[in-house]
C-alpha cells in the first residue's frame, strides 16, 4: 500500500531525495550523464518537491525563477517519477504541490509568482481494496 507524503525539499537531505529520483529514473535508465541531468538551474535558489512513499523518495519536480523577464516568471520542470511508480498520477501530484498549500506536509507554502495564470489539473484519490492511488483527473 502506497503512503505518499509531499515535501518541499528545503533541507539538504530532502534535496538528496530529489537528486536520487532523478539519477535513478533518468540518468541510469536513459543513460543521461550527470552533467546533462544537473544543469545551471540546479542552484540553491531552485525549489524542489519530493514525493515519499512512506520515507522513500519516488517522484520529484523542480521550479526556478526565470531571470531577465519583464514579469516575474518561473519554470517548472524535471518532473521525474521512478519507473515502478509511473502511471499513478504522482507526476501531476508533484506539479500541483507547488500551487496547493493544503497538499504540503511539514513545510510552509510559498506563493508562485506567475506572468500569466495557469490551469492546474484537479486531483482525486482512488481507493482500491489494497492500495490508495492519487491521480490527476483530466477534463473530458
Amino acid at each position: 500500500m502506497m503512503k505518499i507524503h509531499v515535501v518541499r525539499a528545503e533541507e539538504l537531505w530532502q534535496q538528496a531525495g530529489a537528486y536520487y529520483v532523478r539519477i535513478q529514473a533518468m540518468a541510469r535508465q536513459y543513460h543521461i550523464t550527470l552533467r546533462e541531468e544537473f544543469d545551471e538551474h540546479d542552484t540553491p535558489k531552485a525549489k524542489y518537491i519530493v514525493l515519499l512513499d512512506d520515507e522513500f523518495p519516488v517522484a520529484t519536480c523542480r521550479l526556478y525563477e526565470l531571470s531577465g523577464e519583464t514579469f516575474s516568471s518561473v519554470m517548472l520542470g524535471r518532473v521525474v517519477v521512478l519507473p515502478e511508480y509511473r502511471k499513478k498520477g504522482l507526476g501531476g501530484m508533484a506539479v500541483t504541490a507547488f500551487s496547493t498549500p493544503s497538499k504540503i506536509r511539514f513545510l510552509p507554502f510559498f506563493p508562485l509568482p506567475m506572468s500569466s495564470p495557469i490551469s492546474v489539473p484537479k486531483t482525486e484519490t482512488v481507493t482500491e481494496p489494497t492500495k490508495t492511488i492519487p491521480r490527476v483527473v483530466r477534463p473530458p
